[in-house]
């Protein structure tokens, strides 16, 4: 499940337990995630679906108490059940102390130092457009050695 697929009136968990309600084209604040635990919290709490990156994690990494972690359909009756989850759609799997596998996601990605020379004259084959932000990363041989070290991916768009 993506960002993409969040539905209006669709109940999300953040990794902090807090409960919020998807708001589609909401007044003049776009789509938004709105407090749901209580009305004071629904008025005056929300989070722009801007901040999310398309696995629903924050993109602020020091803030990954907002990720959601749980994803509820709407209640059938809102008006008599406001407040409350309806049936589970989906559950965050975590892996290993917050080890992803490739297989699952791959690092968020960004412009590297040499994207702004993409183009010029001064673009050689060494340099690549973009770069993640360091990742720890196992490597199994075939020979089933593994290594465990710091790297971080990179990539150059060919034209």
């Amino acid at each position: 499940m993506t960002l993409n697929d969040l539905k209006d009136g669709m109940v999300v968990v953040l990794r902090n337990g807090e409960p919020y309600i998807v708001l589609k084209n909401a007044f003049y604040y776009g789509d938004i995630l709105a407090g749901y635990k209580n009305f004071w919290e629904f008025y005056n709490t929300q989070i722009s679906l801007t901040r999310y990156n398309a696995d629903m994690t924050f993109k602020n990494k020091s803030m990954d108490s907002f990720d959601i972690m749980e994803i509820y359909e709407k209640p059938e009756d809102i008006f008599h059940e406001f407040f409350k989850k309806g049936k589970l759609i989906w559950k965050r799997k975590e892996h290993n102390d917050g080890w992803i596998p490739c297989s699952e996601r791959l690092p968020e990605e960004h412009d590297s130092m040499f994207a702004t020379l993409k183009g010029t004259s001064k673009w050689n084959d060494a340099m690549f457009e973009k770069v993640s932000d360091d990742v720890n990363v196992t490597v199994e041989f075939e020979w089933h050695e593994k290594n465990k070290d710091n790297a971080y991916s990179r990539w150059k768009m060919e034209e």
